[in-house]
């Protein structure tokens, strides 16, 4: 995950946040920072990852979910392909299906999926 300058209102409440003992952005209900990753090889998706913006230019790659159990009930996930040219984005899950599938392909410039985990699978709940 790329280390993004915390903006000072942001950084204000994460310390309000800590000096109530909440440790972890996904223990917040209803408040929840979305930074944008950009990759440009295989990638593994991280606990706060929200939005990943996947650059194949160089060459075909895939995002690997992580498990759907370690993801059950948090925030959904976008991954969306921002190069042109022939090199797709794979999105694979290191367990369960992907709305049945091992994987999904991002074949074109700017295709995109959101994915939400119900505890054993991965649903897409927006594809463009």
């Amino acid at each position: 995950m790329t280390n993004a300058p915390v903006p000072g209102d942001v950084a204000e409440y994460i310390g309000i946040w800590a000096d109530a003992g909440l440790r972890s952005f996904d223990t917040m209900p209803g408040w929840l920072p979305w930074f944008a990753i950009p990759i440009t090889s295989a990638y593994t998706v991280e606990s706060l990852d929200r939005v990943i913006l996947a650059d194949a230019a160089a060459g075909a790659f895939t995002v690997t979910l992580p498990t759907a159990v370690d993801r059950n009930g948090q925030q959904p996930i976008t991954i969306k392909r921002v190069n042109s040219g022939a090199n797709a984005v794979t999105i694979g899950s290191t367990s369960g299906t992907i709305d049945g599938s091992a994987t999904v392909s991002l074949a074109s410039q700017y295709s995109c999926k959101t994915v939400i985990s119900d505890g054993t699978n991965w649903h897409i709940v927006m594809s463009f």
